[in-house]
């Protein structure tokens, strides 16, 4: 039977499309060597990425384990943002539909679904959490249609918009990654929250694997986030300063820029920081496989942690790279949101 064209959508993840599968492959690890759980060697494997997943106990440098389990906050949505929770067309009585808004769906059929609005009262950010997937910080929300409502996260907020406007439905709430969508204008298309965490981290992992190139008195130095540089803490040991951040004026909130925006961006970047009468060096971030073009950066001396921060945030970056004599390079988010 063919559905209605006209039929609201249901609750739930979209469709699933046809995609790659995977296959378990159970290991363990003897001597450094990755074997089969039971001992035989692995089979061969093409090209691929995927996930070593261990005991934490079982990294035995403090370094790397402190790199893939460090907790950071950045923004995904800043406060008075406007979600819209989508709901299950059959589980809403006719006398509460038209308290709902009706918008298309991204994914394919494209259909219209039922929506609440939900407006976030505070900044809501995505807690990265090493190599786990991350997770929304809790924010307090209001809800328009339901103004007596109070509720201190999405996942609340979600619990009782489902509550009240799928009463039918044997669990309220549901996954908000795939059910709570944003759009940057009334006439903007939908992007769920989940497509938004994707898009978020994986700016972010690009950060991780970018190069950072200084050229300085000593040499060309290349800086990577979790890795220490014997070269620059010989530069920082010459100029008599502990601290140091990289940061650059290009391209604020990962948004292409024109050469002439950026060039002008990076000249007014290098005044703040000679009136500040900090030592600085030219240098360039590359990012990993040449896809973004290389920009134009500052390695600054003598600058705080808080200070960089905010230097960053006046530039309207997503994160620069700071550290300290004999330890490891690390990102640091500037809490700009990429919607501002």
């Amino acid at each position: 039977m063919a559905k209605d064209p006209d039929a609201l959508a249901e609750n739930g993840p979209p469709p699933v499309e046809e995609g790659v599968k995977t296959v378990r492959v159970p290991v363990r690890i003897v001597d450094g060597e990755v074997q089969l759980a039971w001992g035989a060697a692995l089979p061969k494997i093409a090209d691929c990425i995927g996930d070593l997943i261990v005991p934490a106990s079982a990294i035995q440098d403090a370094a790397d384990l402190a790199m893939l389990s460090k907790e950071e906050l950045i923004p995904l949505l800043p406060a008075k943002s406007i979600v819209l929770c989508k709901l299950g067309a059959r589980h809403i009585p006719p006398a509460l539909l038209p308290k709902c808004k009706l918008v298309t769906l991204p994914e394919a059929p494209h259909q219209r679904a039922a929506f609440v609005e939900i407006v976030l009262e505070e900044d809501l950010e995505l807690r990265l959490r090493g190599t786990k997937p991350a997770l929304l910080t809790s924010v307090p929300c209001k809800i328009p249609t339901l103004p007596d409502v109070n509720a201190s996260s999405l996942n609340e907020t979600y619990r009782r918009i489902s509550e009240a406007f799928e009463p039918t439905r044997r669990s309220a709430g549901g996954n908000v990654f795939l059910n709570v969508y944003h759009r940057a204008s009334d006439t903007a298309p939908l992007v769920s929250l989940n497509t938004l965490r994707d898009e978020r981290t994986g700016v972010w992992d690009a950060y991780l694997r970018t190069t950072f190139v200084a050229e300085t008195p000593n040499g060309q130095i290349e800086i990577r986030p979790g890795s220490s540089s014997v070269a620059l803490d010989s530069i920082l040991l010459k100029n008599r300063v502990a601290e140091w951040a990289y940061v650059t004026a290009y391209n604020p909130s990962s948004r292409l820029m024109s050469d002439e925006i950026n060039k002008r961006a990076h000249e007014e970047l290098r005044r703040v920081v000679n009136d500040r009468g900090l030592i600085c060096f030219e240098g360039h971030g590359v990012g990993p496989g040449g896809v973004w073009p290389p920009e134009a950066s500052l390695l600054v001396l003598g600058l705080s942690v808080d200070h960089a921060r905010a230097l960053g945030r006046q530039f309207g970056q997503l994160a620069i790279v700071v550290g300290r004599a004999r330890e490891s390079a690390r990102l640091l988010a500037c809490k700009i949101s990429p919607f501002h």
